[in-house]
């Protein structure tokens, strides 16, 4: 199953999942705003006021939640 938390900055995305993960078993939480930060860092010749604005941001945040899932098929929780 996947939750998929959206919301405005500040909106209490990160605290609910946290919520949620201290209640069920096998969560995982994936924060895109760390691939924005470092999309923001590699690509600051390209100033925007929202990282999501960035033509990678889409296809690096997907790549990197598969290669997360790969990484750990079996369940267990990480926080970014």
């Amino acid at each position: 199953m996947i939750v998929w938390l959206n919301g405005a900055f500040g909106a209490g995305k990160t605290t609910t999942s946290l919520l949620l993960r201290s209640r069920l078993e096998r969560v995982r939480i994936f924060d895109p705003e760390a691939v924005g930060a470092l999309l923001r860092d590699h690509l600051a010749d390209r100033p925007v006021a929202d990282f999501q604005a960035l033509g990678p941001w889409v296809p690096v945040v997907v790549a990197t939640a598969v290669e997360l899932v790969r990484e750990r098929p079996s369940g267990g929780a990480w926080t970014t």
